[in-house]
């Protein structure tokens, strides 16, 4: 179990996180619907069945850039496989849906999402030496 006062630094941190997540996903969000003929042309059945888990890897390089951590010490692998899968799917729902929502409604689905995301999941968090 956490102490309070580790807890309270993780809040925060996972807050600063989602703040820089959200911005980062409506730029993507905003790409995709700008190039969505080339999108749904890269997602269709006839084209590369890899293309949306090539994009889940960015998700993964973008957090341990960010140095996000996983509390309880589960493998970060899990972690981000659970993470970037949600994420992909989402993306993909919504290519699917051919853009139905703005990039800014459809990033608020994917913010809300992750944010319920049992907190024990994902943080940020600055090495100590």
């Amino acid at each position: 179990m956490l102490d309070t006062s580790i807890f309270y630094v993780f809040i925060i941190t996972f807050n600063l996180f989602m703040t820089t997540f959200i911005t980062t996903f409506i730029k993507l969000a905003n790409y995709l619907l700008d190039n969505k003929k080339l999108i749904r042309l890269l997602t269709s059945d006839k084209e590369d069945p890899t293309f949306l888990s090539k994009i889940g890897g960015k998700f993964e390089s973008i957090w341990i850039d960010k140095k996000v951590v996983i509390i309880p010490n589960i493998p970060k692998r899990y972690a981000f496989a659970v993470l970037s899968g949600m994420l992909t799917s989402l993306i993909g729902e919504w290519i699917r849906s051919d853009f139905e929502e703005t990039p800014e409604q459809f990033s608020q689905i994917a913010v809300y999402m992750t944010k319920e995301l049992p907190k024990s999941l994902v943080a940020k968090y600055e090495k100590k030496d």
